[in-house]
C-alpha cells in the first residue's frame, strides 16, 4: 500500500531528524560526512545499474528486430504462396483484381493474429528483461535508507517496499493502420493484345510489388508499435528510478541538513523542536502499528 509506504518514509525521517538534533554538533558533524559516503555509493551503484539497463535496451532492440524479420519472412512466403495458387491455372479475364481481393482478406487475418502473438511475447519478455533491474532499483531505495539507518544507529525496519515501477502495456496495433487497400490496376489497352502468357509474367509481377507493399507497410507498423512500447518502457523505468531515487537522497539529506543548521544557529529552538518531533515519531508510530493490525485481520 502506498499509504504504509508513505508513512514508513515519514516516521524514518523524523527518526533520523531526532537522532541528528540529539547529536552533539562535532559528532553530527562527522556522522554527516560518512552519511555523504555512503550516499555517494549508492550513486555510483545507481550509474552502474543504468548501464546494465543501458545494455538490455540494446538486447530488446536486437530481438525486436530479429522478431520482425522472422515475421517478413514468414508474411512473404505466405502470401506469395496464395498468389501463386491464383496464378497457377494459367490467365483468365479477372483474375488480378480477384488476387488483389483474397490478399487484402489474407493480410488482414494474418496481421491480426501475428498481433496477438506479439503482444504476448514482448509482454513475457519485456517482464523477464526488466525483472532483475526492479529488484535493483528496489535494493538501491532500500540502500538509501539504510545507509542512514547504519549512520545514525536508527531504530527503523522497512515493512513494506514502494514498487518503482510496473509496466503497462499500450496497445501493439492500431487497427486503422492495417494496409489492405487494392492497389491501381492499369487496363492499358496494349497489354489487351498481348498473349496470355505475358499477360500472365506482367500480372504475377504487379502482384508480387503488391505483395512486397503489404509486407513491407504492415510489417513496419507493427515494429513501430513495439519499438514505441519498448523504448517507452526502458524510459519509464530509468525515469522512475531517477525520481525516487533522488527523493530519497533529498529527503535523507534535508533531515540531517536542518538539524544540522539548527544546532548551529538556535540551540534553544533545537531543544524545543526535539521535543516537538519526538512526539510526532510516536504518533506516526502508533499510526503505523493500528495500520498493521488493521492489515493482518482483513480477511484473506
Amino acid at each position: 500500500m502506498k499509504f504504509a509506504a508513505g508513512l514508513q518514509a515519514a516516521f524514518m525521517d523524523l527518526e533520523l531528524h531526532v537522532k541528528a538534533l540529539e547529536l552533539p554538533v562535532d559528532e553530527l558533524a562527522i556522522k554527516q560526512e560518512l552519511l555523504a559516503k555512503k550516499l555517494a555509493e549508492v550513486e555510483e551503484q545507481h550509474r552502474l545499474a543504468g548501464d546494465l539497463l543501458a545494455g538490455d535496451r540494446k538486447r530488446a532492440l536486437v530481438f525486436l528486430e530479429s522478431q520482425v524479420d522472422a515475421l517478413r519472412q514468414k508474411a512473404y512466403a505466405h502470401l506469395s504462396n496464395i498468389a501463386e495458387e491464383l496464378l497457377g491455372s494459367g490467365y483468365r479475364p479477372g483474375m488480378e483484381q480477384e488476387a488483389h481481393l483474397v490478399l487484402s482478406q489474407a493480410v488482414q487475418t494474418l496481421f491480426e493474429q501475428e498481433l496477438t502473438a506479439a503482444a504476448e511475447l514482448f509482454d513475457e519478455y519485456m517482464t523477464g528483461i526488466l525483472a532483475p533491474h526492479r529488484q535493483k532499483a528496489d535494493a538501491l531505495i532500500s540502500a538509501v535508507r539504510e545507509a542512514a539507518v547504519a549512520v545514525f544507529a536508527i531504530d527503523y525496519q522497512a515493512t513494506e517496499q514502494e514498487t518503482i515501477f510496473q509496466m503497462k502495456r499500450q496497445p501493439y496495433w492500431v487497427k486503422d493502420k492495417l494496409q489492405t487497400g487494392v492497389a491501381v490496376i492499369p487496363h492499358a489497352w496494349l497489354e489487351s493484345l498481348l498473349p496470355d502468357t505475358l499477360r500472365l509474367a506482367r500480372i504475377r509481377k504487379r502482384l508480387k510489388q503488391h505483395v512486397d507493399a503489404l509486407i513491407t507497410q504492415n510489417v513496419e507498423n507493427l515494429r513501430w508499435a513495439i519499438l514505441q512500447n519498448v523504448e517507452n518502457a526502458f524510459r519509464a523505468f530509468s525515469e522512475a528510478l531517477k525520481v525516487r531515487l533522488a527523493r530519497a537522497v533529498t529527503s535523507t539529506n534535508q533531515a540531517v541538513a536542518a538539524a544540522a543548521a539548527m544546532k548551529n544557529d538556535r540551540a534553544d529552538v533545537a531543544e524545543a523542536e526535539l521535543s516537538r518531533l519526538r512526539t510526532a515519531a510516536q504518533e506516526v508510530r502508533q499510526l503505523m502499528g493500528r495500520l498493521t493490525v488493521l492489515q493482518n485481520n482483513q480477511p484473506k
